[in-house]
């Protein structure tokens, strides 16, 4: 089989003769691109899946050439190896096809021979899908909801914001405090309230309370159940009590020690003439 027809002499390597009869070992030609031709070859032979041949006369399968890094070839027979799409990469030679771009995150770059090409959603986001080739595929935590965690596979990781937090915008890595004058006794919360008259809401307050600081002292901050904790009033200062805030003293008037309600004025013969002062001069 595929010798010369009436010879004893077979087609020359890298040449193939499928007719009944020959003059040369060059036979019926040479072996065609993407295929390989061993000595004595009927017809030529596809080099396998994710190999490749340019050129004419390859003797032996040997002769095929692999697929780099980052190309495949899912088909046999071929000339050239194709580069892997955005979204994939191919970290082997002789690839038939390239690995899916991982969950969380996306693959830019076409023609990528590492998964080191993969880059994670950023925090406040996530991607649940395999093959993203663009950061549009990173979809959003939605309003009232944050997520630290860069790299998110699932909605499940966009926590509801706390009670006395809130997420104004999609895509927080975490959530705002209330700020002071206003609270939020929900999860989940897109803004918060602000807090009535005569009553007390600190920064991060959870609770609308009642103005219940001491004259003396003011709210200043919130325990983790969203209730105030009322301090003494610094010196320079005076407190009336209830949800009012520390006045700075006027000038000529001085507190010298924390915790007072009234400022007191400079005695005679002494005098002071800036605000928010703890003695007389």
């Amino acid at each position: 089989i595929g010798d010369l027809s009436g010879c004893n002499r077979f087609c020359a390597e890298g040449h193939y003769g499928n007719a009944s009869y020959h003059f040369t070992s060059d036979c019926s030609g040479p072996c065609w691109p993407g295929h390989f031709c061993p000595k004595g070859s009927i017809l030529p032979q596809k080099c396998p899946a994710g190999t490749h041949m340019p050129n004419e006369r390859a003797a032996n399968i040997s002769d095929c050439f692999l697929c780099a890094p980052g190309q495949y070839q899912p088909e046999s027979g071929q000339e050239e190896c194709l580069p892997c799409a955005a979204g994939s990469f191919s970290p082997d030679v002789g690839s038939a096809a390239c690995e899916t771009c991982p969950k969380g995150g996306v693959c830019e770059d076409a023609g990528a021979a590492s998964r080191l090409v993969w880059q994670p959603c950023p925090a406040g986001s996530f991607n649940p899908k395999r093959g993203s080739s663009s950061s549009a595929a990173c979809e959003l935590c939605p309003i009232g909801t944050a997520s630290a965690a860069p790299g998110a596979v699932s909605r499940k990781t966009c926590s509801p914001c706390e009670p006395g937090h809130f997420a104004a915008t999609p895509g927080l890595s975490k959530c705002e405090r209330c700020s002071a004058g206003s609270y939020q006794k929900d999860t989940g919360a897109a803004e918060c309230l602000r807090c009535k008259p005569g009553s007390l809401c600190p920064r991060g307050a959870s609770l609308e309370l009642p103005a219940a600081c001491e004259p003396g002292t003011y709210a200043n901050v919130t325990d983790g159940d969203g209730l105030p904790e009322c301090f003494d009033c610094p010196a320079g200062s005076s407190c009336g009590g209830g949800a009012a805030p520390p006045a700075e003293c006027s000038p000529g008037s001085v507190t010298a020690t924390p915790g007072l309600s009234k400022c007191e004025r400079c005695s005679a013969g002494s005098y002071q003439k800036d605000t928010g002062a703890a003695e007389c001069l």
